[in-house]
């Protein structure tokens, strides 16, 4: 079974503008890195003017190996050093993790959260 991560930019204090360039940012991070993703955008909330047509959309990944795993990784935390007002909110079945700086501690945060929806190879998920 695959495991789909939705990962959203969450950066504090972005308007929709700079949160869509940072969304941009991080699908080029994982392009660049060989992820296989979606890109969902949002249609604007009812009663938006006409200057509010901009979209802030989420990235899907399916995780469905180790390499994928690494390649996740790598992407999202190249992108949080390149990007420091920049914070993504990843989410997986009925938990989430919100990541806002590149730091070591936070590296290990995130492959444990991930770790544990991902099975080995040749099992299936909890």
């Amino acid at each position: 079974m695959t495991i789909i991560a939705f990962l959203e930019i969450s950066g504090e204090g972005t308007d929709l503008f700079r949160r869509d360039e940072l969304t941009r940012r991080l699908r080029r991070e994982l392009a660049e890195r060989g992820v296989a993703m979606e890109y969902h955008s949002e249609p604007p909330a009812d009663g938006a003017g006409r200057g509010e047509a901009i979209t802030v959309g989420t990235v899907s990944v399916a995780v469905t190996s180790s390499p994928v795993m690494s390649a996740l990784t790598e992407g999202v935390f190249a992108f949080l050093a390149a990007c420091p007002d920049g914070a993504v909110r990843i989410s997986s079945g009925a938990g989430g993790i919100e990541l806002s700086d590149p730091s070591s501690e936070n590296r290990l945060r995130f492959s444990a959260w991930l770790g544990r929806d991902v099975p080995p190879p040749g099992e299936a998920p909890p």
